[in-house]
């Protein structure tokens, strides 16, 4: 990421990451669909968070 030259592969790569994290929501949807107990309801929620932070920061960071 700090070379420049590498320019157009940090940007397929953080394309790469947005597809990722799309697949990772879908998937993380239908799943969290599934829940009826409230507990895994709140701590599916709270991972999904954690991973939507995560991604967040990293493209952030990819971006600058």
């Amino acid at each position: 990421m700090t070379d420049a030259s590498n320019a157009s592969q940090v940007k397929d790569k953080l394309e790469q990451l947005h597809k990722a994290f799309g697949e990772f929501t879908r998937a993380h949807v239908a799943y969290h669909d599934r829940l009826e107990n409230l507990h895994d309801i709140a701590e599916s929620d709270e991972y999904f968070k954690s991973v939507e932070q995560s991604q967040g920061r990293l493209a952030g960071e990819i971006s600058h």
